[in-house]
C-alpha cells in the first residue's frame, strides 16, 4: 500500500501547488482541479486497499477522518463541475485531503515485518526525512530573508515598488518550497512510524514522545502554511512564522536523535 499512498500524497501536493500558481496568475486552465480528481481516485484506491487488509473506514476515528476528507473533496469537485468552482476552496481541500490520508494510513493495519521490505522502508524513511530537512532549511532561509526585508521596509514607513516586488517573489518562493516540504515530511513521519513499529513490534512509543510531538508540530506548521493561504488569505509574515516553527521542531527532532545516539 505504501507506493499507492506515496502516489496519492504526491498528487495532493501537486494539486495544491497548481492551485497556488493559478491563484497567483488569476486565470488559466483548471489544471489543479483535474489533478484533484486523480488524487481523489487514488485516495479511494488507498481506502479500498485498507478495507481489503481489514481496516474498514469505521474502524477508528482516523480512518473515518480519511474517508470524510475524501467525501468532502468529491462533493466539492462534483459541485464545481456542475455550478463552477468556489475560489480558494480547492486550494484548502488539497492539503486537508493529504492530512486525512496521512492520518488514515498511520492508523491503518501494519504490514508484516520482513527483512528486505523493512530495509527498503528504512531507506525510504531516511531519504524522505533528509529531503524534508533540506526543504525546511531552504524555506526557513527564505522566510528569514522575507522577515528581514519586511522589517527594514516597515522601519522606513514606506513600501518602495522594488521592495514590494522583492517581498512578493520571496513569498512565492517560500510557498513553493513549503508545498514541496509538507507532503515529503508527512511521508517521512508515516514511514518513520512504520519503521518503528516493524523494527520492534513491542516498541515503546512513549520513549519517542518528544520526537513524535515535534514531528507533529512540524507537519501541522507546514500544512498550516498551505491551508491558511487559501482558507483565510494569510501569507507573508504569518507563513514565514509557521515555517520557522516547523524548522524549530525539525531541529528538536535532530537534537533528540543525537542525544539518544
Amino acid at each position: 500500500m505504501l507506493p499507492l499512498f506515496i502516489l496519492t500524497a504526491v498528487l495532493y501536493a501537486t494539486a495544491s501547488f497548481a492551485h497556488g500558481l493559478e491563484a497567483a496568475a488569476g486565470a488559466g486552465r483548471p489544471i489543479g482541479r483535474r489533478i484533484l480528481w486523480v488524487a481523489a481516485l487514488a485516495h479511494l484506491a488507498t481506502i479500498g486497499t485498507q478495507c481489503l487488509q481489514g481496516a474498514h473506514p469505521f474502524r477508528s476515528i482516523f480512518l473515518v477522518l480519511s474517508a470524510g476528507m475524501w467525501g468532502a473533496l468529491v462533493v466539492y469537485l462534483l459541485f464545481a463541475a456542475l455550478r463552477g468552482p468556489v475560489r480558494g476552496v480547492a486550494g484548502m481541500l488539497a492539503p486537508a485531503g493529504l492530512l486525512g490520508l496521512t492520518l488514515g494510513v498511520v492508523m491503518g493495519p501494519a504490514a508484516d515485518p520482513q527483512g528486505e521490505e523493512f530495509g527498503r522502508l528504512l531507506s525510504v524513511h531516511v531519504g524522505l526525512a533528509t529531503l524534508g530537512l533540506v526543504g525546511f532549511v531552504l524555506a526557513s532561509a527564505v522566510a528569514g530573508l522575507y522577515l528581514g526585508l519586511d522589517a527594514r521596509l516597515r522601519r522606513r514607513r514606506s513600501m518602495p515598488t522594488r521592495g514590494g516586488q522583492s517581498l512578493q517573489r520571496l513569498e512565492r518562493l517560500q510557498y513553493g518550497l513549503m508545498a514541496f516540504v509538507a507532503p515529503v515530511f508527512a511521508l517521512a513521519v508515516v514511514t518513520g512510524i512504520m519503521v518503528l513499529g516493524q523494527g520492534d513490534p513491542d516498541a515503546d512509543f512513549g520513549r519517542r514522545y518528544a520526537e513524535l510531538v515535534a514531528a507533529g508540530v512540524a507537519v501541522v506548521a507546514s500544512l498550516a502554511v498551505l491551508i491558511s493561504r487559501f482558507a483565510w488569505g494569510l501569507r507573508g509574515r504569518t507563513a514565514a512564522t509557521f515555517t520557522l516553527v516547523g524548522l524549530a521542531a525539525m531541529i528538536a527532532i535532530v537534537i533528540s536523535y543525537g542525544v539518544r545516539l
